[in-house]
């Protein structure tokens, strides 16, 4: 389920800013020619980022996710890219390109996917909870959302929408090692979105992570160890995490203040200790 968002519906104030704030990176109006999609966390902040006095915003994104809708578009989008940071890094994996370009001593980080060509309905579709499920396209000033995306923004609350990493964890045979890449992405993901938007989990969400939590409840990782996810939108992403620690406990203050918790038994004593 989603629904469309034109900038004309928005407050005039609202508008310009949006406006304004995408046309600060004059680099994005050689992009934009290509027709992109913008997902994820930028158009999140587009949207429903508090601003400032200047009405401007600062620390609700660190990147912008690209989506085209051919191969094409993505290989003259990591060229225009190229040109413009010629000083940058580069990292390839099989559904993105990332390019970490550098000027005037700052980093600007762009993600071309290049294995999922989508609509921004099939953008939106792909996230794992319905705050981030967000897609923006400057060709038509139309921001594309799940149905409950602005509702679950207002009330503050980190809702699941299609979180295929808890899924597998649920659902499919894996290695431990498959069950340790997924499980500290997702959570660090979760940790991410409340931590940076100030939410509290979703009931659904709640119930969903605790019951990956009862089917493994010892998640242990290892020092330095590298977690990159085999497939999904998010392949390639690395994250990593401290020596000999529970996954879990990196959730609990998160778990712990959930109205929930007062009524759950926690059979482990992760949580509860």
């Amino acid at each position: 389920m989603h629904t469309t968002i034109s900038l004309s519906s928005l407050p005039e104030r609202l508008a310009k800013s949006i406006i304004s704030i995408h046309n600060s990176n004059s680099f994005l109006s050689k992009l934009d020619r290509l027709n992109p999609v913008y997902a994820g966390g930028y158009p999140m902040a587009l949207l429903l980022a508090p601003r400032s006095k200047e009405n401007s915003i600062t620390s609700h994104y660190s990147d912008y996710d690209l989506y085209f809708q051919n191969q094409d578009q993505c290989k003259d989008a990591i060229e225009l890219i190229k040109a413009e940071y010629t000083d940058h890094e580069e990292f390839v994996t099989e559904n993105a390109v990332t390019i970490v370009g550098k000027k005037e001593e700052k980093k600007i980080t762009y993600q071309v996917v290049t294995k999922f060509n989508y609509s921004p309905v099939d953008v939106v579709n792909t996230f794992d909870f319905t705050n981030c499920a967000i897609a923006y396209t400057p060709h038509n000033n139309t921001f594309t959302t799940h149905v409950d995306t602005v509702k679950d923004h207002c009330e503050k609350k980190l809702n699941i929408h299609n979180p295929w990493m808890l899924d597998k964890l649920l659902n499919d045979e894996l290695t431990e090692d498959q069950i340790k890449t997924l499980a500290s992405v997702q959570i660090v993901r979760f940790k991410k979105y409340m931590y940076r938007w100030d939410y509290e989990l979703s009931d659904s969400a709640f119930q969903k992570l605790i019951e990956v939590y009862n089917k493994f409840p010892s998640i242990i990782a290892k020092r330095g160890s590298p977690l990159v996810i085999e497939e999904g939108s998010y392949k390639g992403f690395v994250h990593l995490v401290k020596t000999n620690q529970n996954l879990w406990l990196g959730m609990r203050s998160c778990i712990t203040k959930h109205r929930l918790f007062t009524k759950f038994v926690d059979k482990h004593k992760v949580f509860r200790n």
